[in-house]
């Protein structure tokens, strides 16, 4: 927290907030005059005490939203700096102006999810569950695959011989997940830039791919 690099855990809200189960909207402005005061002041004090900085010498120059969907949780988040050295620091609290554990909360939220819908979206799981067995539900099939480490928040630069080997790994992938659905006795499409595969499948089609350790995750298309 006495770092001028944010925490991982507003990082992973920052950078994930529309791939995560959960998510996050930054806020303008003016939106922190719609934060209670109580909020705002319980954050800093937080802050003040934990890297010994007066409280006057603090100042909230972000606030971010941070949304647990399956656990039906939200918060107030902070980006707050020393306006002596220029120091930036952030927290997460709740309506009570309890900090909030953000990191653990993802995971808590992630877990709640997978237990709830597995690897299917939520509208595809809706999907599943209100159709009837042999109703055709066009779906993306997300395979896993092998990517570069990502070590900072700025994008990789690719080199011609990194992205043929992606090509390459994606391809691979795509081709086994095709030949592991078909020996279940389904057809599919593949894309290897994704890497995905598509088809229209019955719920009970959906059910048996979702089972296979190459699929990440499936959507309605």
């Amino acid at each position: 927290m006495n770092s001028n690099k944010l925490s991982t855990a507003c990082l992973l809200l920052l950078i994930l907030s529309t791939s995560a189960h959960f998510n996050t909207r930054a806020l303008a402005s003016s939106d922190l005059d719609n934060i209670k005061p109580s909020i705002q002041e319980a954050a800093l004090k937080k802050i003040s005490k934990k890297v010994n900085t007066p409280i006057d010498k603090l100042e909230i120059v972000y606030t971010f939203k941070p949304t647990f969907r399956t656990l039906g949780k939200t918060g107030f988040g902070f980006v707050i700096v020393d306006k002596r050295n220029g120091k930036i620091f952030d927290i997460a609290v709740d309506s009570n102006g309890q900090e909030m554990n953000i990191e653990k909360l993802a995971q808590q939220d992630k877990t709640a999810y997978v237990s709830k819908y597995g690897k299917l979206s939520q509208g595809l799981f809706e999907k599943v569950t209100s159709s009837k067995p042999n109703d055709q539900i066009s779906v993306v099939i997300k395979l896993k695959v092998e990517s570069q480490d990502v070590k900072s928040i700025q994008a990789p630069v690719l080199t011609s011989t990194d992205t043929q080997q992606q090509t390459i790994e994606n391809e691979r992938v795509v081709n086994e997940a095709i030949n592991k659905i078909e020996e279940l006795g389904f057809n599919v499409n593949g894309d290897n830039s994704n890497p995905a595969v598509y088809g229209n499948l019955t719920p009970t089609q959906i059910r048996a791919i979702e089972k296979l350790d190459i699929v990440d995750s499936i959507d309605k298309l």
